[in-house]
């Protein structure tokens, strides 16, 4: 390819990331018909008749899975979709010999400020910190709303100390959040990394669990990691 004019080389680069990105958002789509790949064509080299009405409905069943795998109360993905990616995070750094950690939140005063005030100021809270949370994440991140006042956040690729700087600066957002701050409510979280806490999901999460509570024991308001695993390298 020959040279190109400087004022050239950022729009066609622009292009070709919004060509890729399109396909991204189009291949959950297509895999369901099974157009993706040089599959788009029927044997005798023509598109058939339906193709656009098998996309729309292949798009329409992918939207309907995703609403149906996220939290109706904050918008985030359920504890169901949290253990499914932590399954497939767990293939993949076994594959790659990589870290990832699992870093895990409980609200303190949540429940006082359910009895105090009731459910709506409730879903307030839960909105607030789903918003400050996702605020804070990039997007290999995957957040979760785990359990009444849990939330779960995935971190590919990432060992126990650079997961536990994101969660300081986590559990730094909550305390000071001004809505957050006005009803008392902190963040007690516990780190788990593959592989020096386990090798599943089960170990993985009940490690990031028990970092969790113990922080909750220790008067909240804290990051805790979980003690290794004596046979997570086995």
């Amino acid at each position: 390819m020959g040279w190109l004019p400087w004022f050239l080389i950022a729009p066609m680069r622009s292009l070709a990331d919004g060509i890729t990105r399109s396909r991204h958002q189009l291949e959950p789509c297509l895999n369901k018909i099974g157009l993706q790949r040089g599959k788009m064509d029927s044997p005798d080299g023509h598109n058939g008749p339906d193709l656009g009405h098998a996309l729309q409905n292949a798009c329409a069943e992918e939207h309907a899975v995703k609403e149906a795998i996220a939290d109706n109360r904050t918008g985030l993905e359920t504890r169901r979709y949290f253990w499914e990616a932590t399954e497939g995070e767990c293939r993949r750094s076994a594959r790659s010999n990589r870290p990832f950690s699992v870093i895990m939140m409980a609200l303190g005063r949540f429940k006082q400020v359910k009895e105090r005030i009731g459910q709506l100021e409730d879903e307030k809270v839960l909105t607030s910190v789903a918003t400050l949370l996702d605020a804070q994440l990039r997007e290999p991140h995957v957040l979760a709303r785990y359990g009444e006042d849990v939330f779960a956040i995935l971190v590919p690729e990432t060992n126990a100390q650079q997961a536990g700087i994101l969660a300081e600066r986590l559990r730094a957002a909550v305390e000071a959040g001004d809505f957050l701050h006005g009803h008392e409510v902190t963040a007690s979280i516990g780190i788990a990394t593959f592989p020096d806490h386990g090798r599943t999901p089960e170990e993985i999460l009940r490690a990031a669990d028990s970092g969790m509570h113990l922080a909750r024991e220790c008067n909240g308001n804290c990051v805790k990691v979980a003690s290794p695993s004596p046979n997570a390298h086995e």
